[in-house]
């Protein structure tokens, strides 16, 4: 297990490896949705793990880019071709 980094803490991360403006925000309506990076709930606090995050950064930053864009949402139908060239529909 690494660090615990706080929701802020875990956010100027987040922002500063992926070049992406990721505020706390963000962070609490991924959680709320299930979308963001692992995280522990201890008491009423939550935090997040330096490795959890490293391996989430890995997993999803093709996702992360798209929808920091805005572009998944519906009216947008060519992201796929945006983003995913090799991949037929």
């Amino acid at each position: 297990m690494g660090d615990l980094l706080t929701t802020r803490e875990a956010a100027i991360y987040l922002s500063n490896r992926l070049n992406e403006k990721i505020n706390r925000g963000r962070l609490d309506v991924w959680r709320m949705r299930d979308q963001g990076p692992p995280y522990k709930s201890i008491g009423r606090r939550i935090y997040y793990d330096l490795d959890d995050l490293e391996e989430w950064i890995d997993e999803h930053s093709l996702w992360i880019k798209i929808i920091g864009q805005g572009q998944l949402k519906r009216g947008y139908p060519n992201w796929r071709k945006t983003y995913l060239p090799n991949i037929q529909e």
